[in-house]
């Protein structure tokens, strides 16, 4: 990994948080985010949205749908087909929390972006994007919850459709702490992207490569996770393993403050 892999500018917003850090860390939120990739001719693409400048945290960066796991997510009536055993695994949680986080990023992603990753229960149940949109709504305005939605559509969500991919905890000194779970998924058959997030001024399906190139020349504002997470989509779409399920943990990475000749930075490491 490269030194510019390895330490990230700090961001200016976050110097005097660095800088005055009494060792009084904030606990983190159990966080999930996808990112959603699709092929095309030889080429990856991800759907990155640009976040609103008033927003509190990362205002105008480019990021993958996602949030923070709410009350709803532990709903123990949601709908689940098999394969949570695997991304207990793969997060090192038990299955009840790895449930919370896989509702939290299938939510998540319905609310931002319109795609539901689940399957019918009957194979015959059919999408109706009309009728979904309407309870994509209701699910923001909380009038309807996901388990309700899941139910009155035939629909369960599949674990299997997300590959985990990586755990990213906000370094201790920052405000706004998160355990972010990195996720990896197709949109499924029938489905499709749409902008629909009131906290993205844009959004769109971007060449990975080109991000990445737009990130280092500072065209485009990627965290670390997201750029990290980017570059490593590219380099194993090239070898072929992108989509592989992998039984084993994915990294849980970090960050520290340190001063490297009178200026901070963001140093990511991989926790064991």
């Amino acid at each position: 990994m490269s030194r510019d892999q390895l330490f990230s500018p700090m961001p200016a917003q976050l110097i005097d948080h660095a800088r005055t850090f009494d060792g009084n860390a904030v606990a983190p939120r159990d966080a999930a985010t996808v990112a959603l990739v699709r092929f095309d001719d030889r080429q990856i693409f991800t759907y990155l949205l640009q976040r609103v400048s008033t927003m509190t945290f990362a205002s105008g960066f480019s990021v993958f749908p996602g949030g923070g796991v709410g009350d709803q997510d532990w709903d123990p009536d949601l709908p689940f087909a098999a394969g949570i055993d695997q991304i207990a695994r793969a997060f090192g949680c038990d299955p009840h929390e790895a449930r919370a986080v896989v509702a939290a990023a299938v939510r998540e992603t319905f609310e931002e972006t319109g795609v539901l990753l689940a399957d019918p229960v009957d194979a015959s149940s059919a999408m109706d994007e009309t009728a979904l949109e309407l309870d994509r709504i209701r699910l923001i305005d909380g009038t309807s919850g996901l388990t309700d939605i899941l139910e009155r559509h035939g629909y369960a969500i599949q674990p299997g459709l997300l590959r985990p991919w990586g755990r990213w905890i906000t370094p201790d000194f920052e405000p706004r702490r998160y355990d972010a779970r990195f996720f990896v998924a197709r949109v499924p058959h029938g489905q499709r992207v749409r902008h629909v997030s009131t906290e993205a001024e844009t959004s769109a399906w971007v060449e990975l490569e080109d991000a990445v190139m737009a990130a280092e020349r500072g065209d485009i504002r990627l965290l670390p996770p997201t750029l990290t997470t980017c570059r490593e989509l590219v380099e194993r779409f090239r070898d072929g393993t992108l989509m592989a399920q992998v039984d084993r943990r994915v990294p849980v990475r970090t960050g520290r403050a340190v001063e490297i000749e009178g200026e901070l930075f963001i140093e990511h490491l991989v926790r064991s």
